[in-house]
């Protein structure tokens, strides 16, 4: 089973992310409806919009000139 946290949710950007001072990496929550939205998220945390990411995050750069938010893991 893949455990929910950011790491693993399709709404953690693989574009924009951070790691300030050698800290943990950060990345930006991309679901409106989450209590994260628009805000940088460390990989462990969780909430309750998560959405399994096996294709990638929203902003997969392999998946250039889709819609993102058409795309939904079987």
């Amino acid at each position: 089973m893949i455990p929910k946290t950011c790491r693993t949710c399709r709404y953690w950007s693989e574009r924009i992310a951070q790691s300030i001072g050698g800290g943990p990496m950060e990345a930006l929550c991309l679901e409106s409806h989450s209590p994260y939205a628009s805000q940088y998220t460390i990989g462990n945390e969780t909430c309750d919009r998560w959405a399994e990411n096996t294709y990638g995050a929203v902003d997969d750069p392999a998946h250039e000139g889709e819609n993102p938010y058409g795309r939904r893991a079987p």
